[in-house]
């Protein structure tokens, strides 16, 4: 039984560890909210992330716009993450 305990307080700890950034990242991006007229759909994002986790097209060196959009993806775009805008969560599309 303490085992199990300690195996639930190490799982919680490692948890929290990795939820601390995430929060961090949320409240930078609450931070500084932007403008955006209600009647426009589509929201562009500017983003910096790691580059393992950038999107991969083959034989292009371009630079990929990425938008948060509702309810999904445009044909053409892949859904790589979720955006939330406002209290709402938009498909993040490359």
């Amino acid at each position: 039984m303490r085992t199990l305990a300690i195996l639930a307080a190490i799982l919680l700890v490692a948890l929290q560890a990795q939820a601390e950034p995430l929060q961090a990242r949320a409240d930078e991006v609450a931070a500084a909210p932007e403008q955006i007229p209600a009647d426009n759909p589509e929201v562009v994002v500017s983003l910096a992330w790691d580059e393992s986790l950038a999107p991969k097209h083959p034989g292009s060196r371009k630079n990929v716009a990425c938008y948060c959009r509702i309810p999904a993806c445009l044909a053409g775009e892949r859904r790589y993450g979720t955006c939330i805008y406002q209290g709402r969560l938009w498909a993040f599309c490359c």
